[in-house]
């Protein structure tokens, strides 16, 4: 057997020098899995299916199995990697390809590319400046099947160091259509106490789903959730 270890030797040093490439990144990573096997074919082919390591990371196993060399062993260890990253930490991005300003109708269109194949329910939130320019976003992944955790504290910290003036929180379901449950209500009320309590509007909340998106401010439902949910209303006894 063909032995690799100067290879990966140089790949490690090459990493710790923060200087490698996409499909390097994805060689490296399995190590771990194919202790004696050449992962670069491997990762080549992985990126060349499923365009990216984002797209790898976020594959079935079954379909990751069929990449040949993979296997069931190290689509399980791709899956698992891919997991964790998905529920276990945000991403929080200061430049993407969405709109320099929030306007619903341009902003609506940009979902439905933002979320093209993304399917697992993920929550966006994102900054608004005063001028309603876009300037961070920051996702996060459900930790329960059956809705998207708003996790208050996080996003709290996300609005204080970011000195917001809005926000708009975005997400999607992927296999229904995108009306509101009632979770997605309860999470758009605790939201706005939120964004009360820091002096920071909620502009909207869009659900996005194949057959469209849902505006909870072109619905009216936003302006009910901001006057029964605003800190206010509460100190007023409303």
């Amino acid at each position: 057997m063909e032995d690799h270890s100067g290879h990966r030797k140089r790949l490690i040093q090459k990493l710790w020098k923060g200087g490698l490439t996409e499909h390097e990144y994805l060689e490296t990573l399995l190590f771990n899995a194919l202790p004696r096997r050449n992962t670069n074919d491997i990762a080549h082919r992985l990126i060349s299916r499923f365009g990216d390591v984002y797209g790898v990371l976020g594959a079935s196993l079954s379909e990751l199995a069929k990449v040949e060399g993979v296997g069931k062993s190290t689509a399980a260890y791709i899956g698992c990697v891919g997991k964790f990253c998905e529920v276990y930490r945000p991403v929080t991005q200061t430049k993407g390809d969405w709109p320099d300003h929030f306007h619903l109708d341009t902003f609506s269109a940009y979902l439905k590319e933002a979320y093209k194949g993304v399917n697992y329910e993920r929550l966006d939130v994102y900054l608004l400046n005063g001028e309603n320019g876009i300037m961070v976003r920051k996702s996060f992944t459900r930790k329960d099947p059956n809705r998207v955790f708003a996790e208050l504290e996080a996003i709290s910290t996300f609005l204080v160091e970011n000195h917001a003036s809005g926000v708009v929180l975005t997400h999607n379901h992927p296999d229904s259509n995108p009306l509101p449950s009632v979770e997605d209500d309860a999470s758009s009320k605790l939201i706005q106490v939120l964004c009360s309590v820091h002096n920071t509007l909620l502009c909207d909340h869009l659900i996005y789903s194949p057959e469209g998106v849902f505006s909870y401010y072109r619905s009216g439902r936003l302006k009910e959730i901001s006057e029964r949910c605003d800190v206010g209303s509460f100190t007023q006894g409303k």
